[in-house]
């Protein structure tokens, strides 16, 4: 039977009703499209908030690492009393009742809690419990050995190996062994319990003798410790750094050269990614979980599916562009929003109600990967919609304002090029602007004579200057 607790009740009643809300808000777009674009602003201002509290919260709360990057122990026990009753969340509350009473600061423990082991006579409940301290990662020897008693006195006896390896039964007294020059076993109790000089009792080093050091499992039941080292953290965190640059450059080619070497819509991708990771990093940071390899995984992964929907929405939009060669391109971009926004929400829907299933009914194990998934891809279904597509049209407008800047400047630069030209010939070819010859008019005496005009000589023989001039008409011989 399912252990659901009244927070986990209302948690889902909340999500339940929130998805259908969601449903029915997107069905109306292909009836009543909206200007979403036109409310760009909106989203950028709410975007732009969470990237403040996000940040805010990287910065001045920062993370709370778990094992995999400060180190830690892996213990491994088994319980013989109360099997049943031995779950991840009965023994982790233990554990960090015994660092309160240490005065211990632990890590969120991670705890599995397996089947039934048999071995002998001796039925048992393993148990592998993950568990670190905050700042210094490994904890020693004597503080495992503390913890298991603990657990062992409010849970249950736990299973000792190696009694059941010696083939004694820890209840029973040891069979004494009769060696060359040793006294014959006593016959009594009473006797057995006087030894004879010379003789060390049982459990007992002779005199001279080093005695033999206690297991951990004789002496508090743990089956195995190891510790996990802070540098294989701090390699899987290079790795994973690593793997976000490779994946966002790889996308950026991909979707660049995808839509006709259009690098509008791979920039505007993955800054859509970006905005993604950064605000569920600051989520992690302000609701005080664990950062750990599930977290890492969950980055990955929603880098790969949020660029799923700004794919969607970016072909949408170059179909359009094809069939509307006249129309505004930001009106366009609006149009493919609404024509896949029911689309969109519906397809986030089905994996969100995945997501919820997992965190509530996955357990202990993987509440935290579904939790980060859940953040993840809601916040990428709400990028690629209110942040990829209106950064298009924005990259787009300045592109074009870029490219008629340009032109314009060079226009400006041609012009005053040939103004140079026309002011520097005077100088070194003595050459004058050419300027139309007026002919004489009965009807107008304005006209000058071809003959004054400057740089013209009569019956239009070349200049002094040598240019050749226009000809203007002959005056007759008197």
């Amino acid at each position: 039977m399912l252990n659901i607790s009244a927070t986990d009740l209302t948690g889902m009643a909340i999500a339940a009703i929130a998805l259908i809300a969601l449903s029915i808000w997107a069905q109306g777009f292909h009836r009543n499209p909206a200007d979403l674009l036109g409310k760009r602003h909106i989203f950028f201002a709410f975007s732009g908030l969470l990237l403040v509290l996000a940040l805010g919260g990287m910065l001045f709360k920062g993370f709370k690492l778990g094992m995999d990057f400060t180190g830690g122990t892996i213990i491994e026990i088994g319980f013989v009393e109360n099997q049943d009753s031995v779950t991840p969340e009965s023994v982790r509350k233990q554990i960090m009742a015994y660092a309160e009473k240490s005065g211990l600061h632990f890590l969120e423990p991670q705890v599995q809690v397996q089947e039934k082991s048999a071995t002998g006579q001796d039925e048992f409940r393993r148990v592998i419990i993950r568990v670190g301290k905050e700042g210094h990662g490994t904890i020693s020897t004597e503080e495992v050995q503390g913890l298991a008693a603990f657990l062992e006195t409010n849970i249950g006896r736990l299973y000792r190996q190696q009694a059941k390896t010696l083939g004694t039964e820890p209840d029973s007294a040891p069979t004494p062994q009769v060696t060359a020059g040793s006294p014959a076993p006593a016959a009594s109790p009473a006797v057995a319990a006087a030894p004879s000089p010379g003789v060390s009792p049982a459990g007992t080093p002779a005199p001279g003798e080093t005695p033999a050091p206690a297991s951990p499992a004789a002496t508090t039941g743990i089956l195995s410790f190891e510790t996990i080292d802070p540098v294989i953290g701090r390699e899987l965190f290079t790795n994973a750094f690593f793997a976000l640059i490779v994946a966002l450059g790889l996308q950026l080619i991909y979707i660049t050269f995808r839509f006709g070497n259009q690098v509008r819509y791979g920039v505007a991708a993955d800054l859509a990614l970006i905005h993604d990771v950064i605000i569920m990093a600051g989520v992690y940071a302000l609701t005080d979980r664990q950062v750990d390899s599930p977290f890492l995984a969950a980055v990955l992964t929603v880098i790969g599916y949020s660029v799923m929907d700004s794919i969607v929405v970016f072909d949408r939009i170059r179909e359009n562009v094809r069939h509307t060669r006249k129309g505004n391109y930001a009106e366009i971009c609006n149009a493919s929003l609404n024509q896949t926004m029911t689309r969109s929400v519906n397809t986030t829907l089905t994996v969100l109600i995945t997501l919820f299933a997992l965190y509530f009914f996955g357990g202990d194990t993987l509440r935290n990967f579904a939790f980060a998934l859940l953040v993840g891809v809601t916040m990428g279904a709400y990028s690629s919609i209110f942040v990829a597509t209106p950064l298009v049209t924005i990259i787009d407008k300045w592109w074009k304002d870029r490219e008629d800047q340009r032109v314009t400047e060079r226009r400006a630069r041609r012009d005053a090029e040939r103004a140079e030209v026309r002011l520097a010939q005077p100088e070194s070819a003595g050459y004058r602007p050419k300027r139309k010859v007026a002919t004489a008019s009965p009807l107008n005496e304005s006209y000058p004579a071809a003959s004054e005009v400057e740089g013209e000589e009569e019956g239009g023989r070349r200049a002094p200057d040598g240019v050749r001039r226009k000809k203007g008409p002959r005056r007759k011989k008197p």
